[in-house]
């Protein structure tokens, strides 16, 4: 990758990071790209010339989460049953929505009105389902219903609401709110957890 390419896509990531850091302080529908600018300590000039609006930031962050939740999976260690590999998923994606519920608040609240928002989250999703195939695939005959329940169910289970209600309005903590998750799946999922 050539110099220019490195330093076009640092600048990029300074203003995502930018847009997320300012999402744990204020308000998204308050941010505006002055906001960004300074925050990135790059010129509002430069915001535009990467990008055309606050909205086609905030789907770079999106997309960058596909990234983060990838990485995460792959870190984690083998799991040796299906209980295990189901954990290691819930992990991953409420570890993300932890670290960056401001992010995933402002996606999830926008998705509605803008359409570069709910394709970012819908190619979100689609990873997510493959990672969610792939764990039924690698666990045959773990299953207590038919296949096909399995993946809604985990994805339902593992969503930003379902996080959000845990832990904003349940108020329990992360490993709490993962271990919740987890047993409830398993429970229904699992021939035999």
């Amino acid at each position: 990758m050539g110099r220019r390419v490195e330093s076009i896509q640092e600048t990029q990531r300074r203003v995502q990071n930018a847009l997320g850091g300012l999402l744990a302080t204020k308000p998204y529908g308050t941010i505006t790209l002055a906001d960004i600018a300074a925050k990135a300590d790059v010129s509002v000039r430069t915001v535009q010339r990467h990008y055309v609006s606050k909205d086609q930031i905030l789907v770079a962050l999106c997309l960058y989460s596909l990234e983060w939740v990838d990485a995460e999976l792959t870190k984690a260690p083998t799991p040796k049953s299906a209980q295990e590999a189901i954990g290691n998923l819930m992990q991953a994606q409420f570890r993300f929505y932890e670290e960056h519920d401001a992010q995933c608040w402002a996606a999830f609240t926008r998705m509605r009105e803008t359409p570069e928002i709910a394709g970012a989250m819908q190619a979100a999703a689609e990873l997510w389902s493959a990672h969610i195939e792939a764990l039924i695939s690698d666990w045959p005959d773990a299953w207590a219903v038919e296949r096909k329940r399995v993946k809604p169910m985990v994805g339902a289970q593992t969503s930003y609401p379902v996080w959000l209600a845990l832990t904003q309005f349940g108020r329990f903590r992360y490993l709490e709110s993962v271990g919740i998750a987890t047993e409830l799946l398993c429970r229904y999922l699992l021939s035999s957890p």
